[in-house]
């Protein structure tokens, strides 16, 4: 079982993209304003599924095929964005980010069990983590879907957000965004390597070139984020087209 070539070109694009939202955001959060704190919840989450996303692109057989793959959804405060100007946009996209972050991971942990399952001979067992793998990764084209959708709401709520990025550039520990973020994201349960992330992404040779857009473009965000929900889409079509094919097993 190996995810097809087509899957992991559009999980490598969407990566990038969603990688590109993140930063952005993280810039955008860095200034106070009304949404800084849900920007930059949301910023940290953008980055751990870009992180999964790009994961999907190398998948390596485990040895631990014996075990079932089963989603584990982080449990965070993200109902407390909801206090915010348009909170309950925020919220939404919030918690289908971690949702989709925990589908995709255990897909492909299944995907790379079923491998190893393969690889040690065991047809029983690589059919049981396929199983598993198609499972998730269906829930989590659905999901995608919603991403895409939440995405595109949240580009027009931030259509004139982060015209006015800091100097210094993009954030590179959670220290470096204003006192009420900082406090906000602790009590979401978020912390410093949630932030990290962005600062080590798979994006990571292109962070200058973002910095410097926020200086030289206006409203920089809204357009990665509208990129990021086209992406979002053309991969949850092309995991749903995966999933229904004959290539499911092979």
């Amino acid at each position: 079982m190996h995810v097809p070539r087509e899957v992991k070109l559009r999980a490598r694009r969407f990566s990038r993209s969603l990688g590109a939202a993140a930063v952005s955001s993280a810039v955008s959060a860095s200034v106070p304003s009304p949404i800084a704190g849900p920007l930059a919840i949301c910023a940290a989450l953008m980055a751990a599924l870009s992180w999964k996303t790009n994961d999907i692109a190398n998948d390596p057989p485990r040895p631990d095929w014996g075990e079932p793959a089963v989603p584990t959804t982080r449990e965070l405060r993200l109902s407390l964005l909801g206090e915010y100007p348009d909170g309950l946009r925020f919220v939404r996209c919030a918690e289908t980010l971690v949702e989709s972050e925990a589908l995709l991971a255990a897909g492909l942990t299944a995907v790379e069990r079923a491998q190893g399952a393969e690889k040690a001979g065991h047809t029983g067992a690589e059919r049981e983590r396929g199983s598993e793998a198609r499972q998730w990764f269906r829930l989590a084209s659905g999901v995608l879907v919603r991403i895409s959708t939440d995405l595109s709401e949240l580009s027009a709520l931030v259509s004139t957000a982060g015209s006015d990025g800091p100097e210094e550039g993009i954030p590179r520990t959670l220290s470096a965004f204003p006192s009420d973020v900082r406090q906000l994201a602790v009590a979401v349960g978020l912390g410093p390597s949630d932030f990290a992330r962005l600062a080590e992404a798979p994006w990571q040779r292109r962070q200058r070139r973002y910095s410097r857009r926020f200086r030289e473009r206006a409203a920089p965000l809204s357009h990665e984020m509208t990129t990021a929900a086209k992406d979002a889409d053309k991969l949850a079509r092309s995991i749903l087209h995966w999933v229904n094919s004959g290539r499911w097993l092979g």
